[in-house]
């Protein structure tokens, strides 16, 4: 696209059905994606930049590389908060993706940040061993229109260790409810209920 400058060349084997390529990125442009994303992001922008070696079958590619941030936002759907990824870097391996201090903040300016890592090698199931810390983080603002479930502002501090797979992800340390949130969780039921949290 007119925004976007990515590469890739290389060589793909047909005879093993083996790639052996290099992916340039020099600007990729995030809201490129975003007609793909409708029902996951609300909102997604910013740029992204690096270079990557893909090997592998063309069945499971294996890429190795790093991926930088530029001005890089998301708005997640199911959260409705807008977080910003500040210009930093995350290492993608065979194994996975490398997360060092990697930081996320939401529009007030409270941080989170995730240390670790997430084993993938397919990029459809994921193992996670991640360390997730915040304080005062605005993790949810959405409203009860575009979320009939739970809805209103939800601030926290945390302090977690995250593991498992994605079926049954673990976390364990402790999570606190700032001031400053209002927050509802619609029970299910014949007659429901709304818990809140001022």
């Amino acid at each position: 696209g007119p925004r976007n400058d990515v590469h890739l060349a290389g060589s793909y084997f047909i005879s093993s059905q083996s790639l052996d390529m290099r992916l340039d990125m020099n600007r990729f442009d995030l809201s490129s994606v975003k007609p793909f994303l409708t029902e996951q992001m609300r909102d997604i922008g910013g740029n992204i930049a690096g270079t990557m070696a893909v090997s592998g079958k063309l069945t499971a590619p294996k890429l190795n590389g790093t991926v930088q941030f530029d001005s890089a936002f998301i708005a997640p759907a199911l959260l409705g908060e807008r977080f910003t990824l500040p210009d930093q870097e995350l290492r993608v391996t065979p194994e996975g993706i490398r997360l060092d201090n990697f930081v996320i903040r939401d529009s007030l300016g409270g941080k989170a940040v995730i240390d670790g890592s997430i084993a993938t090698t397919d990029f459809s199931d994921y193992e996670y061993d991640f360390y997730l810390t915040a304080d005062n983080f605005q993790a949810v603002n959405t409203t009860r229109t575009a979320n009939s479930q739970y809805f209103g502002k939800l601030n926290v501090d945390l302090d977690l260790a995250v593991y498992g797979n994605m079926k049954a992800p673990t976390l364990e340390g402790n999570i606190r409810v700032n001031e400053g949130t209002d927050f509802s969780v619609l029970l299910p039921g014949n007659n429901p209920e709304i818990v809140t949290r001022e």
